[in-house]
């Protein structure tokens, strides 16, 4: 059974943090450790994690950066496991969604996205969108522009540090992710996209 790391990053939104981490502590597949990268919240934040007693939780608090690349490579780098998921702290993932990654973990592929449900502030859903059918590919990616959600990828933590994580630079602010996702598609061909919304994905 594959242990999955997944990455967190927040700043003063712990409104939606809480349904964020019920949503990851209510998934089918257990064997996963959260890490909540808080980047100099000033509301309640850290009082969350008071009450919630699970110690696949972790709590870590950086002196705030503003820099959303710097975050989740923190966060990265002190993750225990082989496989990393990006979850934005306003977003909401499906009971079965580290169990449908898992299975084509085990087929070979080490970069794995999906599709997500757009909801809004107050959890309604705003339109259908879906990018992809069958394939992700450099290209695709270039020619479409940033056409995957953070918050539905899972990668190998060594094609990560393969391609120098985030890039932390201030002039990509916001682009990070896609700049990263050019690199891994470049760097990678076992890359899938899974044509189910195992997620929800706030605007």
């Amino acid at each position: 059974m594959n242990s999955f790391s997944i990455v967190i990053p927040t700043f003063n939104n712990s409104f939606y943090l809480k349904q964020t981490v019920k949503s990851v502590l209510n998934q089918i597949h257990n064997n996963f450790e959260i890490l909540i990268i808080d980047d100099g919240s000033t509301d309640d934040t850290s009082k969350i994690f008071k009450n919630i007693k699970d110690k696949r939780i972790k709590y870590l608090y950086l002196n705030h950066t503003g820099i959303p690349a710097k975050v989740r490579n923190f966060g990265i780098r002190k993750s225990n496991y082989d496989w990393i998921c990006f979850l934005d702290s306003d977003d909401i993932w499906s009971p079965s969604k580290l169990c449908e990654c898992n299975i084509f973990i085990e087929q070979g592929y080490d970069f794995i996205c999906h599709d997500m449900d757009i909801i809004n502030e107050k959890n309604n859903q705003k339109f259908k969108v879906s990018f992809f059918k069958k394939d992700i590919s450099f290209l695709k990616l270039l020619n479409n522009g940033n056409i995957i959600f953070n918050s539905s990828v899972v990668v190998k933590k060594d094609l990560l540090f393969d391609v120098g994580l985030f890039n932390e630079n201030k002039s990509i602010i916001a682009a990070e992710d896609y700049n990263l996702w050019l690199k891994i598609t470049k760097k990678s061909k076992n890359i899938i996209f899974i044509n189910k919304k195992l997620g929800k994905y706030r605007i």
